[in-house]
């Protein structure tokens, strides 16, 4: 098993992104939350379209929900074909297509 943190940081620590786990075992890959600075450290370690297979999302805070809309732009523009799942403690469907159609409408 494999931890990277992505992120340690809180909503307005200018020096560490946004608190993001990303979790790999074998071939299977979990990130955990997606705040708004949590992709620029996701893109820089170069994974496959095909990872991550699960988002945990914990809440609808901008520092845990807000970089899901440009992880999933990122995700189109390599052409994933895989379906990626997305969850958390809460309802998360609606909430995710508000924050496309804002994001990239």
């Amino acid at each position: 098993m494999e931890v990277l943190f992505l992120g340690t940081g809180e909503a307005c620590d200018t020096r560490r992104c946004n608190t993001s786990v990303l979790i790999r075992s074998g071939s299977s890959s979990l990130l955990l939350d997606c705040g708004f600075t949590t992709c620029a450290n996701y893109f820089r370690l170069e994974r496959p379209p095909s990872e991550p297979d699960l988002v945990w999302i914990s809440h609808l805070h901008g520092d845990h929900f807000f970089g899901l809309p440009q992880l999933l732009l990122h995700l189109y523009e390599r052409r994933r074909t895989e379906p990626l799942h997305i969850v958390g403690g809460i309802p998360l469907e609606s909430e995710v297509s508000k924050a496309m159609e804002l994001a990239y409408p």
